[in-house]
């Protein structure tokens, strides 16, 4: 039997109707849009690796006359992604003629070889433009950047200093094998504050690389003032400059606003085609991203609605190991937001600089995690023009009259729209250092180092230094395609307790075993993605440890392998300040600081290694058993 999301009236009803004043009523899904999954092998596509294909492709008997009846524009945009079969044969089709949506329609659920149609939901973005945390006294390590700190009376930098950027600036710092995109609206990379290659730019409106900027016609000089500002073109066009700002703005190069993951690769991507705040082309951009290697993909929009072909896809990326974050919205209610609701996807909501939820911010338990993009408070009292300081492609509205900012490509911005690329910007800084980490477990880490309501990333960091004897090791999960099942097997932590293990695929709990059980098996209807095990020990838990599901039976060994260096397991006694590394042949070990400077050198004892003497960061050891050696990194509070 055929499936169809069924287009009838509600589809004829989002067609914009003129309002007062020139307004458009905005339409829940896009009037001109539709996907289409057709049955597997139905369709005879052209060779190559363009997700462009002809419509002709799509219809090779149709008419030509229909093609112009209904506006059907000359290509459909591929959505296939990864391994999955099924989203090979998912398109989705634009047309210029919503008159004859419903003969258009009605023509498709007479094709037998289409299995599935739906509306197409329209995205729109998540910021607040119309609507105390003071620097601490501290010269040394301080970035250089000019709008640091508090500025012209601007407390420019609140939300960093509630997630812990003291802490982290001179010990952490972005790697730029880590893609981080911002799908947004336009992403203008002439800013100086950016650092976009060429080659990490991409305009859906016109599939071409090398640039994603607002358009040219608008003005981007006139000042309506901070009040205002939401009536101000250019000020709307550069909400996804400003998210890119949060992101990884340039550290320490002496002009604009400093971010967690300076360092990181930024992608930016146009996905809005006339309007500044309808995404029209999100799909179009997020598969972009994903095909040019992002590891982090930040979307600062969403919908009510939501497409079963979308949440196919991003599952299909998310078992690819890429993290989305979405924003959770601006309505101030408990209503699940898409694609932040798509499982898989991390659901970012707003706080103000209290701590406490930014009046805007949607809520409930489907938000995952919680940082800054609302307001400064002072003295209880909403301070409105110091919301979140970002890069602009418009001069300052809402700081027009300060002299530090006026006629400068900096502004305030709110919004979960805010929170979304400041979560993404954690995880960048977070993955520069663990880049094996997916989704799953970044989602987890997070939430575990929330404290006072908002994420604070060192307390990330140090989860993950001192969890790694708690951690089950050796994890491989295999999958029989034909039978359907999954078999996982590990072995126990090195860390004595363990009272059970209890085993996840993506975010779905399947299963507990005994502490003295390392082999699970269970048979699922898509056995892709990830299987992550959970070590308990009595009320507390190491935090997830996650493999991809691999064809064929995972390899089981009868006998313990010698342990090398690239897996060891270590940890660091912070009351001695001492390193200890299990037994072994090493027998000497080199540690860099996080500029490549030799701070210590010395033979290894098998009980331990003295750090008395180092700051606290971030270092390399490099450690020897001759002719070879390997190098891990750790972490000293």
């Amino acid at each position: 039997m055929k499936q169809y999301f069924l287009l009838v009236a509600g589809f004829l009803l989002g067609i914009p109707v003129l309002q007062a004043q020139g307004q458009t009523a905005i339409p829940d899904y896009q009037p001109d849009a539709l996907y289409l999954k057709f049955k597997a092998g139905s369709l005879d596509l052209p060779k190559g690796d363009s997700r462009h294909v002809p419509v002709s492709a799509l219809f090779p008997t149709a008419d030509k006359g229909d093609f112009r009846k209904y506006g059907l524009r000359a290509e459909a945009f591929c959505l296939r992604s990864g391994n999955n079969p099924a989203l090979q044969y998912a398109f989705k089709l634009r047309f210029d003629s919503v008159q004859n949506a419903g003969l258009l329609l009605r023509q498709l659920q007479q094709d037998p070889r289409i299995e599935l149609v739906e509306r197409v939901p329209l995205y729109r973005a998540s910021a607040c433009p119309s609507d105390g945390f003071p620097r601490k006294n501290n010269p040394k390590d301080t970035p250089n950047d000019s709008f640091y700190g508090i500025v012209d009376s601007i407390h420019a930098s609140w939300h960093l200093d509630m997630m812990g950027f003291d802490e982290l600036y001179g010990k952490y710092t972005g790697n730029p094998d880590i893609k981080v995109a911002v799908v947004d609206n336009a992403v203008w990379s002439g800013h100086e504050d950016l650092d976009i290659l060429p080659e990490n730019l991409y305009n859906t409106c016109t599939n071409a690389q090398g640039e994603a900027n607002p358009p040219s016609h608008i003005d981007r000089e006139m000042v309506y003032g901070g009040g205002f500002a939401g009536m101000n073109p250019a000020y709307n066009w550069s909400h996804g400059t400003h998210c890119a700002g949060l992101i990884a703005a340039v550290n320490n190069n002496g002009k604009g606003i400093v971010s967690l993951a300076s360092g990181i690769s930024l992608m930016g991507i146009r996905i809005a085609e006339s309007e500044p705040n309808l995404m029209a082309n999100a799909m179009e951009g997020i598969a972009w991203a994903a095909d040019h290697g992002a590891k982090v993909i930040s979307l600062s929009y969403g919908s009510e609605y939501n497409s079963s072909i979308e949440r196919e896809f991003f599952q299909s990326c998310i078992n690819q190991g890429i993290v989305f974050f979405a924003s959770a919205g601006n309505k101030s209610r408990d209503k699940e937001q898409y694609p932040a609701c798509y499982p898989g996807v991390i659901a970012v909501g707003s706080v103000n600089s209290d701590g406490h939820r930014s009046d805007f911010s949607n809520y409930g338990d489907w938000v995952d995690v919680w940082v800054p993009g609302g307001y400064y408070i002072d003295h209880d009292t909403v301070v409105k023009d110091q919301q979140m300081l970002s890069t602009t492609w418009c001069v300052s509205q809402w700081l027009d009259d300060k002299p530090s900012f006026s006629g400068k490509y900096y502004d305030m911005m709110a919004g979960t729209s805010m929170a979304t690329p400041l979560a993404a910007s954690a995880s960048a800084l977070i993955l520069s250092y663990y880049p094996e980490l997916n989704g799953y477990q970044i989602k987890e880490i997070l939430q575990q180092a929330t404290q006072d309501s908002c994420v604070y990333v060192p307390e990330a960091f140090r989860l993950l230094e001192n969890d790694g004897l708690r951690q089950v090791r050796d994890l491989q999960a295999g999958r029989d395609e034909a039978a359907g099942q999954v078999e996982v097997i590990w072995k126990a932590p090195e860390q004595e307790g363990v009272t059970a293990y209890r085993l996840y695929h993506g975010e779905t709990y399947i299963g507990q075993t005994e502490a003295g059980t390392t082999r699970f098996g269970f048979s699922a209807p898509d056995t892709t993605g990830f299987v992550g095990v959970r070590a308990i020990y009595g009320q507390d838990s190491s935090l997830l440890c996650c493999v991809p599901i691999r064809k064929g039976a995972p390899e089981v060994s009868n006998q313990e392998q010698p342990e090398s260096a690239s897996s060891l397991r270590f940890w660091i006694n912070q009351t001695e300040r001492s390193l200890h590394l299990p037994e072994g042949n090493w027998h000497r070990l080199e540690i860099f600081d996080v500029k490549g400077r030799l701070v210590l050198e010395k033979r290894y004892e098998a009980d331990a290694v003295s750090l008395q003497g180092l700051p606290s960061g971030l270092y390399l050891c490099r450690i020897w058993n001759d002719p070879d050696s390997s190098t891990f990194k750790f972490i000293l509070p």
